[in-house]
């Protein structure tokens, strides 16, 4: 194994990442959650009790999505289906309303 040869390697590939993550594409803006919470008027959202909830479909596309964009690792092994919803107290099977 030539290890000059992996280390220089290595060194030119970090310098390229290094400079890929420096560059951003024309037109890129950064959102802080409070500026997406804004956008999205997600406090009125956050405080509507009568909005529906997602479908299981919702749940299988966003799930799928999230893990073709952002984790392709990723193991959805929820020991409830999410269409069930969850408590926030141990031992008690209702979700919440």
């Amino acid at each position: 194994i030539d290890v000059q040869n992996i280390e220089q390697h290595d060194s030119v590939h970090q310098e390229e990442e290094d400079e890929t993550l420096d560059k951003f594409p024309d037109g890129w803006e950064e959102y802080s959650y409070i500026d997406i919470r804004d956008h999205f008027d997600c406090g009125y959202r956050s405080g509507d009790n009568y909005k529906s909830l997602p479908s299981l479909e919702d749940w299988n596309f966003m799930r799928k999505t999230y893990t073709e964009v952002v984790d392709s690792n990723k193991k959805w092994d929820d020991p409830v289906p999410p269409t069930l919803g969850y408590s926030l107290e141990k031992g008690v099977p209702v979700p919440p309303p």
